[in-house]
């Protein structure tokens, strides 16, 4: 198994016109939960978002490398199903599909993948949905609405959408920021299950929510990365005093 799955190598983003990322090197190591944190327009959503190749828009230019086990997404002849499969990722505000039942949520992903065969489909649902505990309660609508579902069950929806495809790597951007309370501690006990077997990165605006439940922090500011380490060290020790302003809360 590959120590660090995920690899950025001198990054630099642009989107209408500004220069989002610049010159960012970060590593997610395997089966652990690396946090982003920043204050808002850091960078932090593009920096995860360019993982899946989500920032292809027109006007945007994109310089650098990205690996996925060794090899680098961006490069003309890098298998894009491959990374669909070996990437997954959710939204800050749940995405379920409201024209299609919980059940088709799930399956959607593998169907899209080739995969015919209901049963196996069925199995792989079920499985999801009870990863993220789900299952007992919609296993009696699965084929109703979603809209059935709060905010935070539609979250964690959209997440067993993603553990269908049984990805290695994880991306969650603000997996938390559009949930209630009881509905965010849900997610990040999930999380932190679901860090024994997948690598997991996240971006918060949370910092309590990343000293909680990440192993490693990095810190963004204006598209720069600050600082990156073990998270207890980062928040006991920062190396550089922007991180330490931003973390005491002077600003963001």
């Amino acid at each position: 198994m590959n120590q660090w799955p995920l690899i950025i190598r001198d990054l630099n983003v642009w989107t209408e016109g500004r220069q989002r990322l610049d010159h960012v090197n970060l590593q997610a190591e395997c089966c652990r939960v690396l946090s982003i944190i920043g204050p808002m327009g850091s960078g932090k959503s593009t920096l995860v978002r360019c993982n899946r190749l989500y920032d292809e828009v027109p006007g945007s230019r994109i310089e650098g490398i990205i690996e996925i086990n060794g090899k680098n997404i961006y490069d003309p002849n890098f298998d894009l199903f491959q990374l669909r499969r070996d990437v997954a990722m959710t939204f800050a505000e749940p995405r379920p599909f409201k024209h299609m039942s919980i059940f088709e949520n799930v399956a959607i992903g593998l169907r899209l993948q080739g995969m015919r065969a209901g049963a196996v489909i069925g199995e792989r649902v079920e499985e999801a949905l009870a990863l993220v505990g789900l299952w007992d309660f919609v296993r009696k609508k699965l084929h109703k609405s979603t809209e059935s579902l709060r905010p935070g069950q539609q979250q964690l929806l959209c997440i067993a959408r993603s553990l269908a495809l049984k990805p290695e790597i994880l991306l969650l951007d603000e997996p938390t920021s559009m949930v209630g309370l009881q509905d965010s501690a849900i997610i990040e006990q999930l999380i932190r299950e679901l860090s024994q077997k997948l690598t997991i990165v996240l971006t918060t605006n949370s910092r309590k929510q990343a000293a909680r439940i990440s192993d490693r922090t990095a810190f963004l500011l204006d598209g720069e990365l600050i600082e990156v380490g073990k998270t207890s060290e980062l928040f006991m020790n920062p190396k550089d005093s922007r991180t330490e302003d931003y973390l005491t809360g002077r600003f963001g």
